[in-house]
């Protein structure tokens, strides 16, 4: 997939729990969030992505852009879904 690039891993400070490292990404497109968000979008990079990995989007770069962050709520080789990331508020 163009435009898909992981930036880093970042993880719990406790290494040795399994499944403890998370990746961030950025994606850089000229489909519009809409699109981004239709289910499977990213499907065919199932293998480069799990549950927990943050996205950091470049949408419509040749129209209006637009920036958004997503998590991966799901993937694997028949499914890949993303959820917008929402900050909880500080209270």
């Amino acid at each position: 997939m163009d435009g898909f690039r992981t930036i880093d891993h970042i993880g719990t400070t406790d290494a040795s729990k399994a499944g403890s490292i998370r990746n961030i990404h950025a994606y850089i497109t000229e489909d519009d969030g809409a699109g981004v968000e239709t289910g499977n979008y990213f499907l065919e990079i199932h293998d480069r992505l799990k549950t927990g990995d943050q996205i950091f989007c470049s949408l419509d770069v040749a129209g209006t852009p637009t920036g958004r962050i997503y998590i991966v709520t799901a993937s694997s080789a028949s499914t890949v879904s993303i959820a917008p990331f929402q900050a909880a508020a500080i209270a």
